[in-house]
C-alpha cells in the first residue's frame, strides 16, 4: 500500500518566503516527492495528518488562503520523518568503530602498507542516514606529497589483497570490477555496507565541497536526507541499474537552492573559486 499526495500538482513557489515549509515544498517538488509516500514508510502514525494535508490541497471546500496554510501542517509532517532519518550519535560511532576496525585490517596487508584510511562520501558530507552506507577510499603514499596516477588494474589487484582478510570479519565482501573499482562490505551487524575504493581522491574532495556547502544553510542537509530517501523507495537511486545517483540528486537540490527568490545559495564558483580537476594534479590535503 503506498499512500501518495501528489505534491507536482500545487502552484508552491519560494518568492518572498524561503521559510523551512517554503523552501522544502518548492524542492519536493523539484524532485516530485511524495511526502505521504514517506510519511507511511517511515511514521505510519503519521497518515491522519498526511490525509488532512490531502484534503487541504485538493478539496474544493478550502479556499486559496487554508491551501497554503497548509504548509504549516505539512512541516511538523518532514520534522517527524527526518527525526527518523537522521542518524543519532550511536550511528555516528559505529561507523567510527567500523573504520577504525578497516584501518587496522589494511595495516597487515603488505601491498597496504603505509597507506591511509579515510570516509568519504555522505557520512564526510554530513548528509547521510542512520542506515546509510560507508564510502571509504585507501589512499596509497604519495610520493614528495604528490598525486600519482594508479592504473585501475593495479587498484583492482590491490583490494582482492584486502578481500581476503576481510573475508574473516565482514560480512558479503564482494569485489565490483568497474572503471572505480570498489570492494562493498556488510557491517557484521548488518545495519550498513561499506563501499572501499583506492585512491579516490576526487570523491574526497567532493565530499569536502558539500560539507562546506551544507553549512551555509541546515535545510540543505534536510532537504538531501528527503530526496534520497524518496529516490529510494521509488528504486530511482540505484546508478548500476541506470538511475540516478545521489550525488546528481544533491546537484539538483543545489541548483534549487540557487534559484529560490531570494536565492539561498550563490554560485558554486563563490564557495570554491579554483578548478577542481587542475587542483588535484599537485599537492592533496584534505
Amino acid at each position: 500500500m503506498q499512500l501518495t499526495i501528489n505534491l507536482l500538482s500545487l502552484p508552491v513557489e519560494c518568492s518572498g518566503d524561503t521559510g523551512t515549509s517554503s523552501v522544502l515544498v518548492g524542492g519536493l517538488l523539484l524532485g516530485g516527492l511524495a511526502a505521504g509516500t514517506l510519511a507511511y514508510m517511515y511514521a505510519p502514525e503519521l497518515m491522519k495528518a498526511t490525509g488532512d494535508l490531502r484534503r487541504k490541497f485538493f478539496d474544493d471546500s478550502y479556499d486559496d488562503s487554508d491551501k497554503w496554510c497548509a504548509n504549516s501542517t505539512l512541516e511538523p509532517i518532514l520534522e517527524e520523518i527526518l527525526e527518523v532519518l537522521k542518524p543519532k550519535q550511536k550511528d555516528l560511532a559505529t561507523r567510527d568503530q567500523v573504520i577504525n576496525e578497516l584501518r587496522r585490517v589494511v595495516e597487515t596487508v603488505q601491498s597496504l602498507r603505509g597507506a591511509a584510511v579515510e570516509p568519504f562520501g555522505s557520512f564526510v558530507s554530513n548528509l547521510f542516514t542512520k542506515w546509510g552506507d560507508v564510502d571509504i577510499s585507501i589512499n596509497l603514499p604519495k610520493e614528495g606529497g604528490y598525486i600519482s596516477y594508479v592504473e585501475s588494474d593495479r587498484k583492482q589487484r590491490l583490494l582482492v589483497d584486502l578481500q581476503n582478510p576481510l573475508r574473516g570479519r565482514w560480512q558479503m565482501v564482494q569485489l565490483i570490477p568497474a572503471r572505480v573499482p570498489i570492494l562493498k562490505c556488510q557491517s557484521s551487524d548488518n545495519i550498513f555496507s561499506c563501499d572501499i575504493s583506492i585512491d579516490n581522491l576526487k570523491g574526497q574532495m567532493k565530499s569536502k565541497l558539500f560539507l562546506w556547502i551544507s553549512e551555509i544553510d541546515g535545510r540543505f542537509r534536510d532537504m538531501i536526507l528527503l530526496v534520497k530517501e524518496w529516490a529510494k523507495a521509488h528504486d530511482i537511486n540505484d546508478p548500476n541499474s541506470g538511475t540516478i545517483n545521489s550525488y546528481s540528486l544533491s546537484l539538483l537540490v543545489i541548483f534549487h537552492f540557487q534559484t529560490c527568490e531570494p536565492a539561498i545559495f550563490p554560485p558554486l564558483k563563490d564557495i570554491y573559486a579554483g578548478n577542481v580537476a587542475d587542483d588535484l594534479q599537485g599537492n592533496f590535503h584534505l
